[in-house]
C-alpha cells in the first residue's frame, strides 16, 4: 500500500517492477524484498511499477493480483503506483531522441532471417548488422535497433564486476519492436530516468540486458543508477521459477512464513523466533539487519521445495531431454496448432526446422486453407494422418480444447510451445497417457534439440 507522509532521503530512489503474466511466485517475493529492504536499509523511497508494456503477455487480473498481494504481504511503497502501458507517448519521446542523435535505425530483418545467428549471452540471437548501413534494396523497416558500440563496465553490488562488449556480444539491439511495441530495453531505462531511480535491485536473470541499458541512459542523457543483482530462485533442475515452470503463487503461503524464506534465501539469518512474530516485528527485524554484503556472490541458487511449484506427471518429460531426443526420433508426422501463413512468425520456423530434418508437417489452423504450401487443416479431428506429436503454437486460453482433440485422435504427445502457460492442460494431457513436453527458457528448446 501506499506510504503516508514518509520521511525519506532523495539521494536513494529504488523500485520494484513485477510483470503482470501471472501472481507472484517465490521468485518475484525475494526481488520485491531485496529491493524494498535495501531501499528503507538507506532511508531511500521505493516505487512500485507495473511492466506491462509487453501487452500479448499480459494476463487479466495479474497486476491488481499483484497490488493486493505486496499490500499482504506489508509492503509499502512511495508515491503513485506507474502502469507502462499508460506511458507510450514517453517512450516514443526518447525513439525520437536516438533517431535524432544518429543512434537508432529501421529494421527489416524478420526472426526467420535471424534464426542462424549466434546466440547472445541472454539467449538472444546476435544480430548481425544487416540494416545497419541502410535497407536492403525492396525492404521496409519493421522495428527500430539502437547502434551497440563499445564496452560498458560496472560493479554490481553482489555479482562484482561486469564487462560487455556491446557489438561482441548481442549486437544492434530493439528498442520498438515489428508488431509496434516498445521493447522493454527503452521502456525500462526511460521509466526508472523519470522516477530517478538511483539504485536498482532485482533478480540476476536481468544480469546480461545491464550492459544495454546503461548504454541507453547514456544515448538519452541520463547517469547510471547503482545494480544489485539476486540470486535467481530456481527448482531443482535449475529452471528459474515462473509460471511456465509451474511455480507456486506465493499467495499460496502464510506471508511470515514466505518472508521468512526470502530473507534465508538472501542470506540475512532471521532468527526462528520471528517465525510467530506479528508481521509489523518480523519487517521491523529485517529492516534493522538488513546487509546487501551477506546476499550469498552466486546467479542463483536452489529455492525451497515448498516453493517451487507441483510435482511433475510421470508423463510429463519436460526435464528429460533424453526422453525428448527418443521421442523426436520416433516421431514422423507433427501437427503445429496455429501455424500461421505469416513467414516470420516462431510457429513458420519451427515448421520449416521440422522439414528440414524429414518431419510430415500437418498444418491445423481454421483461419487458412493452405499454408507453407501444405493444405491446412481446422482441427485435430480433420487430419486423417495418425499424428506422433501435437505442436501447440495457441494463446494458453485456447489450448485446452486442444488437448481434448489430441486425446479423442490418439496423439502421442502434446508439445506446449514457449510462452504457452495452461498447466491444467498439460497435466489433463499426460494423465491421460500422451508424453507432454513444456517448452522452457533453459533446456528446453527447438534450437538445442532439432539443431540449428
Amino acid at each position: 500500500m501506499p506510504r503516508s507522509a514518509p520521511a525519506v532521503s532523495a539521494a536513494y530512489v529504488g523500485r520494484f517492477a513485477p510483470s503482470p503474466t501471472g501472481a507472484l511466485h517465490f521468485g518475484s517475493l525475494v526481488a520485491a524484498v531485496g529491493s524494498f529492504l535495501d531501499a528503507r536499509a538507506h532511508g531511500g523511497r521505493w516505487l512500485l511499477r507495473i511492466e506491462d508494456v509487453d501487452t500479448p503477455r499480459t494476463v487479466a487480473g495479474a497486476a491488481e493480483g499483484i497490488v493486493a498481494t505486496l499490500e499482504r504481504f506489508g509492503f509499502e511503497w512511495d508515491g503513485e503506483i506507474v502502469w507502462q502501458s499508460r506511458r507510450s507517448a514517453a517512450y516514443a519521446d526518447a525513439l525520437e531522441t536516438l533517431k535524432a542523435g544518429g543512434a537508432a535505425y529501421p529494421c527489416a530483418c524478420t526472426r526467420r532471417e535471424l534464426a542462424g545467428q549466434p546466440l547472445a549471452r541472454d539467449g538472444s540471437r546476435r544480430y548481425p548488422g544487416t540494416c545497419r548501413n541502410g535497407l536492403p534494396p525492396g525492404r521496409e523497416g519493421r522495428a527500430w535497433r539502437v547502434r551497440a558500440e563499445g564496452t560498458i563496465r560496472f560493479c554490481d553490488a553482489v555479482q562484482g564486476e561486469q564487462q560487455i562488449d556491446l557489438a561482441a556480444d548481442a549486437g544492434d539491439y530493439v528498442v520498438k519492436r515489428a508488431d509496434g511495441l516498445f521493447a522493454y530495453q527503452l521502456a525500462v531505462v526511460v521509466d526508472d530516468a523519470a522516477a530517478g531511480v538511483t539504485h536498482v535491485v532485482r533478480g540476476a536473470d536481468l544480469l546480461d540486458a545491464t550492459a544495454r541499458q546503461i548504454h541507453l541512459l547514456g544515448l538519452l542523457g541520463h547517469p547510471a543508477p547503482a545494480y544489485a543483482h539476486l540470486p535467481l530462485a530456481t527448482n531443482a533442475a535449475g529452471e528459474k521459477l515462473s509460471k511456465q515452470t509451474l511455480a507456486r503463487a506465493i499467495d499460496a503461503h502464510p506471508p511470515q512464513a514466505a518472508l521468512l524464506a526470502a530473507l534465508r534465501f538472501l542470506g540475512q539469518n532471521p532468527p526462528d523466533a520471528l517465525a510467530g512474530a506479528a508481521l509489523a516485528e518480523l519487517w521491523q527485524w529485517a529492516q534493522a539487519h538488513w546487509s546487501i554484503a551477506a546476499v550469498p556472490r552466486r546467479r542463483q541458487a536452489v529455492a525451497d521445495g515448498s516453493f517451487q511449484g507441483n510435482a511433475m506427471h510421470p508423463n510429463d518429460i519436460s526435464a528429460q531431454p533424453d526422453a525428448i531426443r527418443k521421442l523426436l526420433q520416433d516421431a514422423r508426422t507433427i501437427a503445429i496448432v496455429g501455424l500461421s501463413a505469416k513467414a516470420d512468425r516462431p510457429s513458420n520456423e519451427v515448421a520449416h526446422r521440422l522439414q528440414r530434418l524429414g518431419y510430415t508437417i500437418i498444418p491445423v489452423n481454421p483461419a487458412y486453407q493452405e499454408v507453407m504450401g501444405l493444405k491446412c487443416y481446422p482441427d485435430l479431428h480433420a487430419v486423417p494422418e495418425k499424428i506422433d506429436i501435437v505442436d501447440v503454437f495457441r494463446k494458453s486460453a485456447e489450448v485446452m480444447p486442444v488437448v481434448d482433440e489430441a486425446i479423442a485422435v490418439g496423439a502421442g504427445c502434446v508439445w506446449f510451445q514457449l510462452g504457452v502457460i495452461a498447466p491444467e492442460a498439460a497435466r489433463k494431457a499426460a494423465e491421460a497417457g500422451l508424453k507432454v513436453v513444456v517448452d522452457r527458457c533453459t533446456k528446453i528448446e527447438h534450437q538445442r534439440l532439432l539443431g540449428g
